[in-house]
């Protein structure tokens, strides 16, 4: 408003006089005034407005007094009035402003207004974001937009903060949408002002730098050149070069990153800090006025910027280089300090030794070995003292909230478990990713054990690799670690002692545990802990790089005794060491000489020659040692199982691998050498197959050397076996000829014992578990006992098999047996008849002929069955016979009762149960195969029937008494008690008649009639 009251002949710096003069000025002329002041003080009006109010305020009344016609005193009072009711707003403001233009005699008048630096202006401050919104919009509408607004800004407004809330980014861009054109002053742009306004040559310096140039081109693309992580930029040309000079190519895009990177930090303080291209122009300047003086060809490194931006960075950014110029004589140090701060927020450009080196690079040949060492020496101080901050190749500025979090993290204790934990995961996880290696010399892998410094191995298997760590007690003294491997079969792998990498780790496993301590939501920390987790991440992933590295350029010891080992890679390195100590862990792995597989062991069982009759398959010096060591421990009476076979080979001094130790087991069972057995089961070659062949069971299977026949004694016991099985042995070996021959004799007693448990109770069964017994205990003897004795059990076994146990099969499988079965089950049934058929000499010789222990050597059950038929066919007449007996007195009964006077007095239902009861008797008889049971139906049952029958037929007596029935005597109660079972004399037969007399009387008394 000051600058449009100016233009309007207003005071510019007092609100009283500008107001006055602004009313006054809608009723009088404004000369007037400015006349009556100049005659009063002789000064023109616009050299005495700014000191109206002040020196010259007596004057100023004056003049309104006279001016107005009014006292003094009102004067005074009238000026003093309108200050303390004078105020400004951004209505009054864009009204006076449609005012004055509206007073202009031109139509199309406009006024401009420029505002220098409005982004750091309005920074974070809302109310001047609101007012720079308000003005702009009330001077578009009130002027018609004839008023206009031109700003200028470092960078674009929407990124002049650095942490911006939600509804700051908001009122940003209503601001924007304000401003409808926008020009950008980009780097190239800047590039061009600082080249051609700050840092132009006169002709002598332009000749003398476009001769260093093609000089020494080459030499400042290397010097200038950053290795990895970061942009690199060279002079484009002979001319870019001159006009670029004393400043490196990279600087200004660095330069540019590195203040954008700050101003979204909140690096700067104060909201007016110009921090853009402007800047730039600044900084520029500053430097190269200070080069202006110095040697030529002398280049202004990176840190020289600093100066340029140190009164506007926050202080507790800069305390670490304030602290360092006060603590540290170390110029270098504090360059560092000032390069790493500069490049802290500069994103994709990493902090390496060798791209610090370029930043701080004067002179071409500034940057040898010397300035290296130095180099690397203030690195090393700025770690030590928390200045810096290190994480695996690159380095970091710390501002006052990182020193204080690395120094906590620098108190943090850590066990040294967890770093041999990472060394040993990365070892036995990342490089060494099996746990077997393969030993090339036989193609078989090897397990090992896994071991970090003196801790107990883990895993599979008897060799050892074991990984010394620089956190080994005895890290400092290799003599004592090799001494304590001495006689063990161990893979020493030894790190090397990198300092880097140690500390590294070691910051590592401290920030990660001060992270997880840490409470993020801590205002002081928000940051710090997002960059810690960030950088830990990549510093894992550096260190497990790393490790790789130092892991291939390790040393190794197999043992006691150091080895030197070649290779290109950590695994191929260590393979090859393992080849090594495989070799001479195992001396006696060489007398494998070939590579033995599965296909090897069916190959060995199976050739189609015997390998008794093959020269070409000759003892190996493994089959040699083998037996060794089996008729050793054979002799010290240890029992030797394939199990304890396998484990004392695969260790020791052999390490054989499996297969090498099955097929040598099946050599060794080839030639003869060796007999294996379960049980009591001698194992033939199939079995000896299938055993080898899969890896179980092998603790139940025996191994014991064989014994050594003749081929006469294999010739002797297949002709016995011939004789007596009536089959070809055609087994090759004396073993399998032996084994054959004891599993006959085995199926042989199998098939004695099934027939015995089926057939019927012989009495000679007995003789044939006796044979049983016997060959039970001949098969108890091993396969070599048919072959080397031969004479002791040949003719007993023949004379056994020939003339009990071949007869008793035939025997005991023929029809004999069923012939036998039928016998004896008629004789089980019809046991109570033998009596009374009166062929006694029959039954007794059929009874002696079963009892007979030869009866299955004879012909007696063809007699016994002849004298077995006549006996049944006898019977048969006897039961026929007896039938019709019964079957007729049945019908005589029945008959008579028919014919009675009260069979057709009774009912209908009475006469069918009568002939039921008859009809039941008579089918009874039909069955029975008793003679007893048929002669007790036709006597005793059927005369019952008929006295039960009469009994119902029988009249009933009516009269003054309850009816009553005829009663009849049963045939018990007929019966006459008399001492003698047979009448022979004829007193028998008159005392026999007088009883019977006696007792019938009785029952006549009793009123009992008698039925005859």
């Amino acid at each position: 408003m000051a600058h449009v009251q100016q233009n309007a002949g207003l005071l510019r710096r007092i609100r009283a006089p500008r107001q006055l003069r602004a009313s006054s000025g809608r009723r009088k002329t404004a000369g007037y005034i400015q006349r009556v002041l100049f005659q009063k003080n002789g000064v023109p009006w616009n050299d005495a407005r700014p000191k109206a109010l002040l020196i010259g305020r007596r004057t100023f009344v004056s003049t309104l007094a006279e001016f107005q016609g009014i006292p003094e005193a009102d004067a005074l009072r009238i000026i003093e009035n309108y200050e303390k009711t004078f105020s400004l707003s951004v209505d009054s403001f864009c009204t006076d402003v449609a005012n004055w233009l509206a007073s202009r005699p031109q139509k199309n008048h406009r006024l401009n207004f420029f505002v220098d630096e409005v982004g750091q202006f309005i920074a974070g401050n809302v109310n001047y974001m609101l007012s720079l919104q308000t003005i702009t919009e009330t001077l578009g509408v009130k002027t018609n937009e004839r008023a206009w607004v031109f700003v200028t800004s470092q960078e674009a407004i929407d990124k002049i903060v650095g942490d911006r809330t939600h509804q700051q980014s908001t009122d940003f861009s209503k601001i924007i949408a304000r401003f409808k054109f926008r020009i950008a002053l980009s780097s190239a742009d800047v590039r061009e002002v600082i080249q051609r306004r700050l840092l132009e040559k006169n002709e002598r310096g332009t000749e003398l730098l476009r001769d260093f140039y093609h000089t020494e081109k080459e030499s400042m693309r290397t010097v200038f050149s950053f290795r990895e992580g970061a942009q690199n930029a060279a002079y484009k040309h002979e001319e870019d070069f001159v006009y670029s000079y004393p400043f490196p190519a990279y600087q200004y895009d660095l330069l540019q990153q590195a203040l954008h990177g700050l101003g979204e930090h909140n690096a700067f303080i104060g909201r007016h800090v110009s921090r853009g291209e402007r800047s730039m122009l600044e900084m520029f300047q500053d430097v190269g006025k200070i080069y202006k003086d110095k040697e030529l060809y002398s280049f202004a490194p990176f840190d020289a910027m600093y100066e340029g931006i140190r009164s506007t960075l926050d202080t507790g950014l800069i305390m670490a280089i304030s602290q360092a110029e006060h603590n540290l004589d170390n110029p270098l140090a504090i360059r560092i300090l000032k390069a790493l701060l500069l490049i802290k927020y500069v994103r994709g450009f990493r902090a390496t030794f060798e791209n610090l080196k370029v930043l701080l690079t004067e002179h071409l040949d500034g940057n040898g070995p010397q300035f290296e060492s130095e180099l690397r020496e203030a690195l090393s101080q700025l770690e030590r003292q928390t200045y810096i901050r290190r994480t695996g190749e690159i380095y970091e500025y710390l501002t006052n909230d990182e020193k204080d979090a690395e120094e906590e993290i620098q108190r943090i204790s850590i066990d040294c478990a967890q770093y041999r934990k990472f060394l040993g995961d990365q070892l036995f996880g990342e490089i060494i990713k099996t746990s077997k290696i393969r030993y090339e010399e036989t193609g078989e892998d090897y397990p090992f054990q896994k071991a970090v410094d003196d801790e107990t191995p883990r895993g599979q298997g008897e060799l050892v690799i074991r990984l010394i760590t620089p956190w080994h007690p005895d890290a400092d003294n290799r003599t004592a670690i090799l001494v304590r491997a001495m006689g063990r079969k161990e893979l020493l792998i030894f790190l090397p002692d990198d300092a880097s990498f140690m500390e590294e780790l070691e910051t590592y496993y401290k920030t990660d545990s001060w992270l997880k301590m840490i409470d993020a939501n801590q205002p002081k920390y928000a940051r710090i802990v997002a960059d810690k987790r960030a950088h830990n991440a990549e510093r894992i992933k550096s260190l497990r790089e790393r490790m790789k590295a130092l892991a291939g350029s390790a040393e190794f010891a197999a043992g006691d005794e150091e080895i030197t080992v070649n290779g290109a890679t950590a695994i191929d390195r260590i393979e090859r060491a393992f080849q090594e100590l495989v070799r001479r862990s195992y001396p006696n792995l060489k007398m494998i000489k070939v590579h033995y597989t599965q296909e090897s062991l069916r190959n060995i069982l199976y050739r189609t020659e015997g390998l008794l009759e093959d020269p070409s398959f000759e003892t190996t010096e493994a089959e040699t040692e083998m037996m060794s060591w089996i008729q050793r421990t054979f002799a010290a009476s240890e029992a030797i199982t394939l199990a304890s076979l396998k484990e004392e080979f695969s260790r020791g001094s052999y390490g054989w691998y499996e297969w090498a130790i099955l097929c040598t087991v099946a050599l060794l069972f080839m030639h003869q050498e060796i007999e294996l057995s379960r049980a009591t089961e001698i194992l033939g070659r199939d079995e000896v197959f299938n055993i080898l062949n899969q890896n179980r069971g092998h603790e139940s299977v025996s191994i014991k050397p064989a014994p050594k026949v003749s081929k006469a004694d294999v010739e002797r016991l297949k002709k016995l076996h011939l004789d007596l099985f009536h089959k070809v042995n055609e087994k090759k070996t004396p073993k399998e000829c032996g084994i054959d021959f004891k599993n006959e004799l085995l199926e042989l007693r199998k098939r004695l014992d099934d027939e015995i448990s089926k057939a019927p109770n012989f009495p000679f069964l007995e003789s044939l578990r006796n044979a049983s017994l016997q060959l039970e205990t001949l098969l108890k003897r091993e396969w070599h006992y048919f072959l080397e004795k031969y004479t002791e059990y040949a003719d007993n076994l023949r004379k056994l098999i020939e003339d009990t146990v071949e007869p008793a099969l035939t025997f005991l499988k023929g029809p004999n047996v069923q012939t036998w079965k039928k016998i004896d089950d008629w004789f089980n049934e019809n046991h109570d008849n033998l009596n009374e058929l009166e062929m006694e000499s029959a039954i007794e010789a059929i009874k002696a002929y079963r009892a007979s222990p030869d009866l299955y050597r004879t012909s007696d059950t063809r007699h016994a069955k002849e004298l077995w038929t006549s006996l049944a066919a006898k019977q048969k007449q006897l039961l026929e016979s007896m039938r019709a007996d019964t079957a007729r007195k049945i019908s005589s009964s029945l008959q008579q009762l028919e014919e009675s006077k009260d069979w057709h007095s009774a009912s209908e239902e009475t006469r069918n149960a009568i002939r039921a009861e008859f009809d039941r008797l008579r089918e009874q008889s039909e069955h029975a195969r008793s003679f007893g049971t048929i002669r007790d139906i036709g006597f005793t049952k059927a005369n019952k029937a008929y006295e039960a029958a009469l009994r119902r037929l029988a009249p009933r007596i009516i009269g003054p008494y309850p009816p009553s029935q005829e009663q009849y005597a049963t045939a018990e109660e007929r019966k006459v008690p008399y001492g003698k079972p047979i009448l022979k004399t004829e007193q028998d037969v008159d005392d026999y008649a007088e009883a019977l007399a006696i007792r019938w009387k009785e029952l006549i008394r009793q009123g009992k009639h008698i039925h005859l």
